[in-house]
C-alpha cells in the first residue's frame, strides 16, 4: 500500500493527495451544515414546545378564572338584595336588629326588643351584629330554626339563649338571638338603608329617619304654647 503511494507521489506529486484533502475538506463542510440546519431547527423545535406549553397553562388558568367567576357570581346572586347598605358595622346593626325582629314576628314570635351590635373583630370583613329577645312557643321556635335561610337578609344565627318564662308554671319560652348580617359600606353622600327586598329594614330606616323632624319641630312649638298661655 505504501508502496503505491510512493509511486503515486513520483509520478503525480502533491496532486492527487490535494484531491483527496479537498474532498475530504468538502465532506466536513456538507456535515457542519447539516448538522448547524439540524441544530437550528431543533432549537426552533424547542421554543415552539415552550410556546405551546405556556399557552395550554393560560388556558388553563382562564379555565380556573372563569370557574371561579362563576362561583363567586353564584354567591352574590344567593345574597343579592338581601344585604345592608350602611356607612359601618354599628349602623348596620341597628338596621339589622329591627329587620330581624320583624322576620321572626312574622314567623309566629313575640318581639321583646332589639338592639344593634358593634361586630367586634368581624366588622372588618363585613359582618354586622345583632341581638334581639323574643317570646315564643317551642314549636314556633323550631320552626324559625328549620326556615332560617328563608330569612329576607343575609344572617346567621351565632347565640341562641333559651329560658322558660314562668319556672313552676312555664308557658312559652324566653330566647336571646345574637344574629350576624352582610353588610356593604355605602359610598360618600349615599344614603344608608336595607336593600329594597327587605321591608322591615326600610321601614326602620323611615322610622329612624323621621326621628330627627319630630325633634326639629319640638322647638318651635315652646313659644307658641306660651304666647296662648300668656293670652290667657
Amino acid at each position: 500500500m505504501m508502496r503505491d503511494w510512493r509511486r503515486l507521489y513520483r509520478l503525480r506529486g502533491f496532486t492527487p493527495f490535494g484531491i483527496l484533502l479537498v474532498v475530504l475538506l468538502a465532506v466536513l463542510l456538507a456535515a457542519d451544515r447539516v448538522t448547524e440546519r439540524w441544530s437550528a431547527a431543533a432549537q426552533r423545535r424547542d421554543a415552539v414546545e415552550r410556546q405551546l406549553a405556556t399557552m395550554h397553562a393560560t388556558l388553563e388558568r382562564s379555565r380556573q378564572i372563569d370557574s371561579a367567576l362563576a362561583a363567586a357570581r353564584a354567591r352574590l346572586a344567593a345574597v343579592a338584595g338581601r344585604v345592608v347598605t350602611a356607612p359601618d358595622a354599628r349602623a348596620a346593626g341597628e338596621l339589622l336588629a329591627p329587620a330581624a325582629e320583624k322576620w321572626l314576628v312574622s314567623m309566629g314570635a313575640s318581639g321583646k326588643g332589639a338592639k344593634g351590635l358593634d361586630g367586634g373583630g368581624r366588622a372588618a370583613s363585613g359582618a354586622a351584629s345583632a341581638e334581639v329577645a323574643i317570646r315564643v312557643m317551642p314549636q314556633q321556635l323550631l320552626r324559625i330554626l328549620g326556615g332560617w335561610q328563608q330569612a329576607p337578609l343575609a344572617m346567621r344565627l351565632v347565640r341562641l339563649e333559651v329560658a322558660v318564662d314562668n319556672p313552676h308554671a312555664p308557658t312559652a319560652l324566653e330566647a336571646t338571638l345574637q344574629v350576624e348580617g352582610v353588610f356593604q359600606r355605602s359610598e360618600p353622600g349615599s344614603k344608608a338603608g336595607t336593600p329594597s327586598g327587605s321591608s322591615s329594614g326600610s321601614n326602620s330606616g323611615s322610622r329612624s329617619g323621621s326621628r330627627p323632624a319630630t325633634t326639629d319641630r319640638a322647638g318651635p312649638t315652646g313659644p307658641r304654647s306660651a304666647k296662648a298661655h300668656d293670652a290667657r
